[in-house]
């Protein structure tokens, strides 16, 4: 890791987490216990630490981070964009949370350590997370958002453009709008939510490009895309060069 970060090698800590007060939480199939890290950022950051920008590892980020430290948070403990895929109701149902309040993806935060300190935001959601794992539809995000329903301030969605602006997801595939929107392509933190991970051979999201330049300047460049297989170079061929053909390779592969 150090030899990827370069000259910026020294300016890194890396903290240890201890598990044991997270271990039984309930976790999605598509998380590991890390995904609560986030939590004990009070903990592991020095107590002169007033401020905290926390990302996600599945995003990129194309502007200076300082505007959005400077961002005037009300009172609230933390800035975050509202989730481009759960304002349809379903997580918030499950939840509890009122149909019209706003739910947050909580892959970039903006937090105010002393007031996270101060509340004891990490136990509150540790607990409220240990006591309804059946609320959680997406984890530790939920319960982020149901400790701090009423106390978070959204950000511009350019500080966390995420999957679903630049397409839809048709059958667990992505379908990109054509044209891409230019505020999503002009977006501060470009997100890879689920699907169309850029680091997957049939990914086509638009800043893909800008992934993989990153990628090469790191020790994990020419790693071997997980889902590059024979059928799926064919699967990407028909889908950009002949789309009409692409349902009936489909349907052969099902039967043989």
């Amino acid at each position: 890791v150090r030899t990827s970060l370069g000259p910026w090698a020294d300016q890194v800590h890396f903290a240890s987490i201890s598990e044991e007060t997270i271990r039984s939480l309930k976790i999605p199939d598509y998380l590991s216990l890390a995904a609560y890290y986030r939590l004990f950022l009070g903990e592991v950051l020095p107590a002169s630490a007033r401020r905290a920008i926390y990302l996600d590892c599945d995003l990129i980020v194309r502007a200076d981070l300082a505007l959005m430290l400077e961002t005037d948070l009300g009172g609230c403990v933390i800035a975050a964009v509202p989730d481009a895929g759960s304002q349809d109701g379903e997580a918030k149902h499950v939840l509890a949370l009122s149909p019209n309040a706003l739910y947050f993806n909580s892959g970039v935060l903006l937090i105010d350590l002393a007031l996270w300190r101060e509340q004891d935001i990490a136990r509150q959601v540790v607990s409220f997370a240990m006591e309804n794992p059946d609320r959680l539809t997406w984890g530790d995000q939920c319960a982020l958002n149901w400790v701090l329903r009423d106390r978070w301030k959204p950000l511009g969605m350019t500080w966390n453009m995420q999957t679903p602006s630049f397409g839809c997801d048709v059958d667990g595939e992505m379908r990109y709008f054509q044209p891409v929107p230019p505020a999503a392509m002009a977006g501060r933190i470009i997100h890879f939510t689920a699907p169309g991970r850029p680091w997957l051979y049939m990914s086509e999201h638009p800043r893909k490009q800008d992934y993989l330049e990153y990628l090469a300047r790191t020790e994990w460049r020419g790693q071997r895309p997980e889902d590059l297989y024979p059928h799926n170079r064919i699967r990407k061929v028909l889908r950009q060069h002949m789309p009409a053909l692409l349902p009936a390779y489909m349907a052969l592969r099902r039967h043989v």
